[in-house]
């Protein structure tokens, strides 16, 4: 870290408040009526989040 930056980098951890926890998750009956924009992030070898089951679940949800 340049030295120029370490005020400006103990500025954000002093003033900033940075979320601890992750964001609530929305059940399905939730999305089904939602109306916002939605952005589904998968990945082929993703064992958390895979493709091939977030899209078919995603069709289901948002009927496309």
């Amino acid at each position: 870290m340049k030295e120029i930056d370490k005020p400006i980098i103990g500025d954000i951890f002093k003033f900033i408040k940075l979320e601890q926890e992750m964001p609530k998750l929305m059940e399905k009956k939730e999305l089904m009526h939602s109306s916002c924009p939605t952005l589904i992030i998968a990945g082929e070898k993703d064992i958390f989040f895979p493709a091939n089951r977030l899209n078919k679940v995603a069709r289901e949800i948002y009927q496309i």
